[in-house]
């Protein structure tokens, strides 16, 4: 028997994160994702996740001049050219993600291999792989485009964009994507943040590119009236190509070290566009993020802050113990961990809802506080 997709994805998420997914109250970027998938099925997101399609959607929202030169769109692997294609190119199935075969010597290029992989992406609906909706009625093709290399002769990094409501809130940069993968991430001003999603972070330091203003300009206008996609772009010489939107990284089973990142992120997805607001406090008091944008709070006052909560709260020696334990399993990560403290101690200072309430307000009186000195 075949299970629904909200069945799969409760057994999936199960059994990679280990925690039952929360429907009613989410608060992982990895559960909203999930909800997404399920929720939030409009057409758009069919043509935008088609990689021959979505070529003119780039070309009426930002220009023709950002696409990647594009050799050819087929059917089937008997109508590809292959004597007309030039001495190196890129495979891309139209339908999925990371199905993709590069060539960089055509005469070496191992064309029964390829057909064999070919012919099995025209026969998969990846949607079907992790229940990613916006897969399930694209027409399977083949494109091939030229492929873009740097003045080292390789792939350049690609610049991908996490946007919000049409808001980019962060970069990811990938470099080696075809070797030793490398995720690294950044604010929208390059400063470094302290986490990792799937692949080990690049040591060297990545300077940021020129253009980047541009680069996050476009990736808003493409993401406009989108309740999240990520838009991923590369810079060459100064030029800037549009590489894929992405509306489930990772099939929104991406794994954050450490994983208080899948809260951070999970705050920046508003779902109330497509789905009635939850009554989710987080939700509700998006006021912290105020803080995290105007303020460097410092991690030293984590004890004054449990010592307010000691004296003017009835919290019992459980939670406190929970409060300090938690506290000590973060990493030293700047105004994100006192973001989060007040995040996570939001189920813990009193089971009833109407008081939780009046707590959660007491406890921003108290950063308030702080934080004016």
């Amino acid at each position: 028997m075949t299970l629904s997709d909200e069945d799969w994805i409760k057994a999936e998420y199960l059994r990679r994160f280990g925690r039952i997914i929360d429907f009613n109250d989410p608060v992982f970027f990895t559960e909203k994702l999930q909800i997404y998938k399920l929720e939030y099925r409009k057409e758009l997101l069919t043509t935008l996740s088609d990689k021959s399609l979505v070529r003119e959607y780039v070309s009426k929202c930002i220009g023709e001049e950002y696409l990647i030169p594009l050799i050819g769109c087929y059917e089937s692997v008997d109508e590809i050219p292959i004597d007309d294609l030039p001495h190196k190119f890129i495979i891309k199935a139209t339908h999925g993600s990371n199905w993709n075969l590069l060539c960089e010597n055509k005469s070496s290029f191992d064309w029964d291999l390829a057909g064999s992989r070919i012919n099995g992406w025209l026969n998969t609906n990846y949607y079907y792989l992790l229940r990613e909706w916006c897969y399930k009625n694209i027409h399977p093709r083949i494109v091939i485009e030229s492929i873009l290399e740097d003045e080292n002769s390789a792939i350049p990094a690609d610049y991908k964009i996490f946007c919000f409501n049409g808001e980019p809130k962060l970069i990811q940069v990938v470099k080696d994507r075809f070797e030793d993968q490398t995720n690294t991430f950044f604010d929208l001003n390059w400063k470094k943040l302290p986490f990792k999603y799937n692949y080990p972070n690049y040591a060297p330091p990545i300077p940021s590119p020129d253009n980047l203003s541009l680069i996050l300009d476009l990736a808003k206008k493409l993401s406009e009236g989108i309740p999240f996609v990520r838009v991923d772009m590369y810079s060459l010489r100064s030029k800037i190509f549009f590489g894929e939107m992405t509306f489930y990284p990772a099939g929104g089973f991406g794994v954050y070290e450490p994983a208080f990142w899948d809260e951070i992120m999970g705050d920046w997805f508003d779902l109330s566009s497509f789905r009635p607001r939850s009554p989710h406090l987080g939700d509700r008091l998006r006021g912290l993020d105020y803080f995290l944008d105007q303020y460097n709070i410092l991690i030293d006052q984590d004890e004054k802050i449990i010592r307010v909560l000691k004296t003017q709260l009835t919290l019992n020696e459980k939670a406190l113990d929970e409060i300090n334990r938690q506290l000590s399993e973060i990493e030293d990560s700047g105004a994100w961990r006192i973001i989060l403290f007040f995040r996570r101690l939001r189920l813990l200072v009193a089971p009833h809802e109407t008081y939780r309430e009046k707590a959660w307000y007491f406890l921003l009186g108290i950063l308030r506080k702080i934080i004016d000195g």
